[in-house]
């Protein structure tokens, strides 16, 4: 077809129906491969877009990026990515279309008019998310702009962001000259290889252009290659000069996503929503980095295949074959030709994702498609009506397909069907043995088994069986976009689905739907997996799972029924001996080896015992009894084992609490709880107390209602120990409000106002924690038996000392405390943990006291948590008395400690030390990877403060190593923060200090002297503002002279200097001084 008669080709008019499924309901407009018309599917009972591709015949490369488009949609359903549906061919006017999501919306530019800076960040935000999940799969877009980013309505109101036009889009990157000039990166213009920040670039001029309300991109000039050149060399004007509403640090995050080199800029998109969290305060604020509708996205669907590569490929080998040339099609392994395929294996080995597969290459290739449902009995005439359209035209390309043949086969309404299918086969096989021309029609079929009448040698067998460790691997891979797999992670995995890809599915949604892979900080990392750890004993077991193997367990006979309950509910390897002693009749030794053969047990011959091996299995199985069943055979169980010696105490008194006994019920499930928190097991933890509590009486006068109190305590504290504040504080007010309905209980009303306090101090609401603490002592003083208790309040008030900068006070009260709690019996004292007078030293620069006093705590405190804290101030000591190996050593001590807790708070605290520590011993760039693994556990924690106190480290850090342009970037985002949020605690006033100085340095050695002198008097305004900032006026003091030396003004510079030399205290200063004197001599 020659370039004219393509522009000549008719397309269908309004109310005209397309292959019999879509009716045109008017046209939209054409993009830039095709034209574009708003449709209604009778399938689907929806509006949608179609899309046709019209270009001239001898242009075969442009099907194929059409084709590609639809492929690369198809695989990725993302809330903000728009959905496509169907791939076809349309015979009436010689077209191929595909179907997508319909979006109502406006450009990005059209669509955010009007909105104030924030409404549109909120939307940039979802662009970020659609741009993370799509670079996590490999895949750039290449042409985000305006066009291509649609902002549409919810049906709740809210404006949501769609990212569409994937046809430039690709997983590899050639140096090709793609997408749109005005908003190509840098090394885009270049016909450099560009990455996935190219399309971070792309989102920063579509970002300005909007906030500056420009009706194109900034960058565009006359002619393309002009264009190029102000991509390559122009830095646009800040924001905030033309429009004031827009707040600092986006003009900062601006500049850095528009750096002209790709390494300056971020390095994927969810950094960019992290760095847009650093600048929100409160919570609220903040954006999630994956929600849970995008976390689900990254779970496979029938539309994007993961896994069974080896099957695939000879399926699609199988559909090349048909298509192109008869004899060639597919072979047996004994090298026979054939037109069927049947896809066999168990119950959630993917036969039917891999039929779904089957259908996408087909629908790629033009075949007619036709296929029946088990389930679905309209689609069983369907195929009859293809099945012999395609025998009586069978050199036409057709597929045709069957799922779930084995439960089609036991209907007897679908005989019709069946018999067809049968004479399909017959006709398949009869016309290839006659020598009959090409046949193009391929037979595919799902079933869990091959039926006996087939004959091996007329089909193509794809059998599925369980991921291998190795497949399991490459799974994990694909859907997280991890580098490699975590360590023991797919080991874990492997256990708790047996390989079953099913299983596999359902586990992964489940652990992305808690938090787990995914989270609002974004996708974890392999040193996060390494740091926090997957506590799959907690993982609950997914409801589409616990029905896949509830099916499983009703096929199976009574007796192994029974012995599968037993061994549910013992949750441990038990012999024939104690499972007949509960059964009360013998064990039949055919039983286990029939449950063996099924995959359900392992046994163990040596020590003649049994267990359920699949934790998944188990908890699905122990479900399907009966509450009453349940707690008798947990009784039964317990007595057996508590007649037994050498029995594991946890095991035992877990049956305990689960039986029938309520008395011994509630005992155990007390003991339970205080071993699952002392073994900081916090969410098994919650699940028994919660369970305790709920047997517990409440409190109704003076004398009653300790122990319903004690565990609504213990509850409160395990919730503050995974940082669920808000639920701790809930919890301690209805306590309160409890006891004072009941009457006066002044001890349990000071442990209230102690754990309140606690709770206040450590989401730094010292001034609560305050008036907590003088409640609590109020109370107390009435009471001065109880000393343990007063002490320990008074150390929480020794600590809110400290948070205001009280040093000498807070020493003085540690002191005395720790003299008095001396004196205590030991049991007594190390129910004392919460004095810092090591923290106290610390922050008072005695760094000698520091590792006298810790040196003696870590012999007393062994084996409790206390110990987390007091490594932490023993290694920041000895780095401050330059004793960096000490350091090193316990800090890496501190680290595994806290990631054996799984402790991220005190991890995040060892990491930011060895930061330190490796800036201090000159070791930059392992500085800067602690530092960046402080940074990340930072956001999890949900501490602003603690961010910019790592990214001012940061900053100087990159300042040492050359990296100018970053180092102003890291101190800029932080000065930013601090301007709308004045540091109230001393270490956030101690690091917007050193921000203003060390940008103040790096601006006289660049001679920005204006900028200097700015941030140097900022500088020393903390100073004089805040006394913890003091030890930092020598410095400013000094960056000052240097500049006044630089600029030519030595009188001012010698004046300078002299002060300072009446300030100096250390050799190191005296040196400096010396250093800064010599070479303002050499110039003159």
């Amino acid at each position: 077809m020659s370039a004219d008669a393509a522009h000549s080709l008719t397309l269908p008019d309004t109310g005209d129906v397309v292959n019999g499924r879509y009716r045109i309901l008017n046209k939209l407009g054409k993009g830039g491969m095709g034209q574009v018309f708003k449709v209604h599917d009778s399938t689907l009972q929806k509006d949608l877009a179609l899309k046709y591709l019209i270009v001239p015949k001898d242009k075969p490369h442009a099907l194929d990026r059409f084709k590609s488009e639809f492929a690369k949609l198809a695989q990725f359903p993302h809330p903000n990515i728009s959905a496509v549906y169907d791939f076809g061919f349309d015979a009436d006017h010689d077209l191929h279309f595909f179907t997508t999501e319909l979006i109502d919306g406006r450009t990005f530019f059209e669509g955010t008019r009007g909105l104030d800076p924030l409404a549109i960040e909120a939307l940039i935000v979802q662009t970020l998310r659609a741009l993370e999940y799509l670079h996590n799969h490999h895949l750039m877009h290449f042409d985000i702009k305006p066009g291509n980013v649609l902002i549409t309505e919810a049906s709740d109101g809210k404006l949501v962001a769609k990212v569409i036009d994937f046809g430039v889009a690709d997983f590899g990157s050639k140096g090709r000259l793609v997408g749109t000039p005005s908003y190509m990166a840098p090394e885009m213009t270049r016909r450099e290889i560009p990455d996935q920040r190219a399309d971070l670039y792309s989102l920063g001029v579509m970002w300005y252009q909007v906030l500056a309300g420009l009706p194109d991109s900034p960058f565009r000039g006359g002619a393309r290659e002009v264009t190029f050149m102000n991509h390559q060399t122009m830095t646009l004007p800040p924001l905030h000069k033309v429009h004031h509403e827009v707040p600092g640090y986006v003009d900062h995050i601006i500049a850095r996503l528009l750096e002209k080199r790709t390494e300056e800029r971020f390095p994927y998109a969810a950094a960019v929503i992290s760095e847009i969290n650093l600048h929100k305060s409160k919570r609220a604020d903040r954006y999630d980095v994956e929600t849970r509708e995008t976390r689900q996205s990254y779970i496979p669907t029938a539309a994007r295949f993961v896994g069974r590569e080896a099957a695939l490929a000879q399926l699609r080998n199988f559909l090349q074959a048909h298509m192109l040339h008869a004899d060639d099609s597919a072979q047996t392994s004994d090298g026979e030709t054939v037109d069927m395929v049947w896809i066999t294996g168990d119950k959630g080995m993917g036969k039917s994702r891999l039929l779904g597969e089957a259908r996408h290459t087909a629908q790629l290739n033009g075949f007619a498609i036709a296929g029946a449902e088990a389930s679905d009995p309209a689609s069983w005439d369907n195929l009859r009506v293809a099945i012999h359209k395609a025998m009586e035209h069978p050199s036409e390309p057709a597929l045709l397909w069957v799922d779930s043949f084995g439960t089609l086969n036991q209907d007897s309404a679908a005989k019709p069907l069946l018999d067809d299918i049968a004479k399909l086969q017959d006709f398949l096989v009869s016309a290839k043995g006659l020598g009959a021309g090409p046949l193009r029609i391929c037979l595919v079929i799902a079933a869990r088994d091959l039926p006996k009448s087939v004959q091996s040698q007329e089909v193509l067998q794809l059998p599925l069986k369980s991921f291998t460790d190795k497949e399991l691997e490459d799974y994990i891979l694909s859907v997280t976009g991890f580098e490699t797999t975590p360590k023991g992670f797919v080991t874990e995995m492997m256990r708790h689905t047996e390989g079953n890809p099913y299983f596999v599915t359902e586990l992964m949604k489940t652990l992305i739907d808690q938090n787990i892979l995914f989270d609002s900080v974004g996708r974890w990392k392999a040193t996060t997996f390494e740091d926090l750890g997957v506590d799959f004993s907690a993982i609950r077991v997914p409801g589409s799972l616990a029905d896949a193997i509830s099916l499983e367990y009703n096929q199976l006979s009574s007796p192994e029924q029974e012995l599968l309950g037993l061994l549910a509910v013992w949750n441990a390897a038990a012999t024939a001996q104690q499972l007949e002693a509960v059964l009360n009749h013998p064990l039949n030794s055919a039983t286990p080896i029939r449950l063996l053969k099924k995959g359900w047990i392992d046994m163990d011959l040596e020590n003649a015992s049994m267990v359920i091996p699949n934790p998944n299995r188990r908890a699905a199985v122990e479900t399907l009894l009966s509450a009453t069943h349940r707690e008798h055979l947990h009784h039964a169980i317990a007595q057996v084992l508590g007649n037994e010696e050498g029995v594991d105490p946890e095991l035992l008194h877990w049956h305990i609490a689960n039986g029938s006994d309520p008395k011994r019920s509630t005992e155990s499930l007390w003991i339970l709880a205080e071993h699952y928190v002392a073994t900081d097991r916090p969410l098994v933890a919650i699940s028994t107390l919660l369970k305790l509590i709920s047997k517990l009486p409440a409190p109704t006068n003076k004398h009653d209602g300790d122990k319903y109190i004690q565990a609504n305590l213990m509850l409160a504290r395990t919730y503050r120990a995974i940082r669920r504040f808000d639920e701790t504080m809930v919890l301690l007010q209805k306590i309160e409000h409890e006891l004072q309905a009941a009457g006066n209980h002044d001890i349990l009303h000071a442990r209230i106002w102690e754990e309140m306090a606690i709770t206040d101090i450590k989401q730094g609401h010292f001034k609560d924690a305050d008036r907590a603490c003088m409640r609590g002592l109020q109370l107390l003083k009435k009471h001065p038996e109880n000393r343990v208790q007063l002490l320990r309040t008074e150390n929480y008030l020794g600590q809110v000392f400290l948070a205001s900068s009280a040093v000498d006070r807070a020493i003085e009260l540690f002191r005395r405390t720790r003299d008095e709690a001396a004196q205590l019996p030991t049991d007594e004292r190390l129910q004392v943990t919460n004095n810092e007078l090591c923290h106290a030293l610390f922050q008072k620069g005695d760094y000698a006291g520091v590792v006298s006093e810790a040196t003696h705590d870590l012999v007393f405190y062994e084996g409790t948590l206390k110990m987390r804290q007091i490594y932490l101030l023993m290694a920041n000591a000895y780095r401050n008395l330059r004793k960096n190996q000490k350091a090193r050593s316990v800090f890496e001590k501190g680290i595994d400690l806290a990631r054996s807790k799984h402790d991220s708070e005190y991890l995040f605290y060892n990491y930011q030390g060895l930061g330190g520590l490796y800036s201090d011993m000159g070791e930059y760039e392992e500085g800067v990877r602690q530092y960046e693994r402080a940074l990340e556990l930072a956001g999890r924690l949900g501490d602003p403060a603690q961010s910019v106190a790592i990214k001012t480290n940061l900053g100087i850090l990159h300042m040492k190593l050359g990296r100018q342009d970053i180092a102003e970037r890291e101190l800029s985002a932080v000065i930013d923060y601090m301007r709308q949020h004045p540091p109230s605690s001393a270490l956030a006033q101690m690091y917007a200090c050193r921000a203003h100085l060390e940008l103040g340095d790096m601006y006289v050695k660049a001679s920005r002297f204006p900028d200097a002198r700015e941030h140097l008097d900022q500088a020393e305004t903390y100073v004089r503002k805040y006394a913890n900032c003091g030890p930092l006026l020598f410095s400013i003091q000094l960056t000052r002279a240097e500049m006044h030396r630089d600029m030519g003004d030595k009188p001012g510079a010698k004046k300078l200097i002299a002060g300072l030399r009446k300030i100096a205290s250390t050799p190191e200063e005296i040196h400096h001084l010396d250093i800064t004197e010599t070479t303002m001599e050499d110039q003159e």
